[in-house]
């Protein structure tokens, strides 16, 4: 099986839409020219050579029944629209199951949107498409769709190793950009792991808050991190690098459940110590989907729809498994590469063969005898040079599992640094609330003492008024000296009172 993603675009309707066109004559228009390019042309494969860019390079790909297609489509109507009608034509012409998806933030009119929204969610559905699939199974399709996704795909194909193929206008060959898996050095970028998970969470983050959160090393190694982020009007988003190093990132922490058929069970009970200490280590590492893409761990075979896992070289041991669900199912397991060969050399089952009710979950033992690794190796391989292949993969191997542990405490560091943050700044703002309400509670006593005392002294002087002396008239008298004693009525000359 092979699914071929397609980025896809409204050539189906033979011109992009029109300012000024409507959705309903957009769509008038697109299945006049399906019409008419059938019409016009004297076979099928001529027929969706013309039909739309997308058609031409299936059919360059020679994509047939056992073909998954999926269509990334912009976040337009027109795009909508297109990628819709173009999965119909190719499921009825190829026979092939069709998905199509809308990528957020895709689209040719803003040029921001498209780098901070289109290029992340773009990335974030190839790894969902991506992700049951080995890397030989999956073919990148760039022939249809606006060409400013192109360098995004194939970025995004050269970190995965995955092929970008494409036919140029109307050549007639399938042009196929090698494989080149580029992979993040982790041990100088590990310190961007917090910056990088923070701005994921928060969108653009001002310029100062990035330089606070960048590692001590910055300086030292400026261009490497500097590829990560993008710096536009004060505010840091990540760059494309930067939301790849994201993906990578969370792919750590995706680990599978691991799932045992009846059979593989009873073979790993039977084998002995140093085939049995090989097989945990695998059903270990197949978890991981960093080793599911890895080197030779996920090869797919002509005869079955199985994966296989080789380990120790050409006669090491071997198991049989596929993925569904972020489930790894495991149906054989073979403890040397002869009983290998001569099963995948008869009949060997397919996954329709197996009951996914029998299958058991593995728990694994509680840990790994790494010391025995070189001595499992020396005796499982008398010969020199069989023992040197088996001993690079098993570097190999130890390698990748030393980075997934580096970048899984890189990750569990910031995420604590974030959480530490975050709690600070909910005891800042907690005690913020408490100042604010403090103050406010003050606010309101003294203003209801303030009107306390005003009503006091509005009491006061009314008592005040109503305890002075008045005459017939109302008017107040004045008060008399205690200390003074009423003087004795004078006497005039003439005797009169006066």
């Amino acid at each position: 099986m092979t699914l071929i993603i397609c980025t896809a675009g409204t050539s189906i309707a033979g011109a992009p839409r029109k300012r000024d066109e409507t959705l309903e004559a957009f769509r008038e228009r697109m299945e006049a020219n399906i019409l008419r390019n059938r019409t016009e042309q004297p076979n099928k494969d001529a027929f969706l050579i013309v039909a739309s860019a997308e058609t031409h390079g299936l059919v360059r790909a020679k994509a047939n029944k056992g073909t998954e297609v999926a269509l990334l489509t912009t976040e337009t109507e027109e795009g909508r629209v297109a990628g819709e009608r173009l999965g119909r034509l190719i499921e009825k012409e190829f026979g092939c199951h069709v998905v199509v998806r809308e990528i957020k933030g895709l689209q040719v009119r803003d040029a921001s949107l498209f780098r901070s929204a289109g290029v992340r969610y773009l990335f974030e559905e190839l790894d969902t498409l991506t992700r049951d699939w080995s890397r030989d199974e999956i073919q990148l399709n760039a022939t249809g769709g606006f060409k400013g996704v192109v360098p995004y795909l194939v970025l995004y194909g050269m970190f995965h190793g995955l092929p970008v193929c494409y036919v140029y206008e109307q050549s007639s060959t399938l042009i196929r950009l090698a494989t080149l898996p580029i992979e993040f050095d982790w041990a100088r970028l590990a310190g961007a792991a917090e910056v990088i998970f923070d701005i994921f969470s928060r969108g653009k983050i001002p310029e100062h808050e990035w330089r606070d959160l960048l590692p001590p090393d910055y300086y030292a190694r400026r261009l490497e991190y500097d590829a990560l982020f993008e710096l536009e009007e004060g505010r840091v988003d990540l760059s494309a690098l930067g939301y790849l190093m994201h993906s990578r990132l969370e792919g750590i922490e995706e680990t599978a459940e691991v799932l045992l058929s009846p059979m593989a069970g009873a073979e790993l009970d039977a084998a002995d110590g140093a085939a049995k200490r090989h097989f945990e280590f695998m059903l270990a590492r197949v978890r991981d989907p960093l080793f599911r893409s890895g080197y030779r761990h996920a090869e797919s075979l002509h005869k079955t729809d199985l994966r296989a896992w080789k380990r120790y070289s050409s006669s090491g041991p071997r198991m049989l498994y596929w993925v569904e669900s972020r489930r790894v199912y495991v149906a054989r397991l073979f403890d040397h590469h002869d009983k290998y060969e001569y099963y995948i050399g008869g009949n060997p089952a397919s996954r329709a063969d197996f009951d996914l009710e029998k299958f058991i979950a593995y728990m694994g033992p509680r840990g790994r005898d790494y010391a025995r690794i070189a001595a499992d190796l020396h005796e499982a391989h008398a010969d020199a040079n069989e023992r040197m292949h088996a001993l690079e993969d098993e570097i190999r191997d130890l390698k990748l599992e030393l980075r997934t542990n580096q970048a899984q405490l890189n990750r569990a560091v910031a995420a604590a640094k974030i959480e530490a943050r975050e709690r600070a700044a909910k005891v800042i703002e907690k005690q913020r609330a408490q100042h604010q309400e403090v103050s406010a509670q003050r606010k309101r006593q003294i203003r209801e003492l303030r009107q306390t005392i005003a009503t006091l002294e509005q009491e006061l002087q009314d008592a005040l008024a109503q305890t002075e002396p008045t005459d017939e008239t109302g008017a107040a008298q004045p008060e008399q000296s205690p200390e003074e004693p009423e003087s004795e009525p004078e006497v005039g000359q003439r005797g009169a009172l006066v």
